[in-house]
């Protein structure tokens, strides 16, 4: 989960103090744009296939991480 707030403290410049792990993106300060951006970021950084990830506004790091780690495997 480390990665996913360093993603978004270093590409969209969200404070770390405003990151909580159970908080929807959208509560966080991503648009729709934004969400599409990070979903890109994260399938790079991890080596997911591109749109495997599949974000929305209300997912949140944990349900991201999960995701994350089950399209892994």
């Amino acid at each position: 989960m480390e990665k996913l707030k360093i993603i978004l403290t270093e590409t969209f410049g969200v404070s770390e103090n405003d990151i909580k792990n159970d908080e929807p993106l959208e509560s966080i300060g991503l648009d729709s744009i934004c969400i599409v951006e990070f979903q890109i970021e994260i399938e790079r950084e991890f080596g997911l296939s591109e749109g495997s990830l599949s974000l929305v506004n209300n997912d949140t790091l944990q349900t991201i991480s999960k995701r994350v780690k089950e399209l892994k495997k």
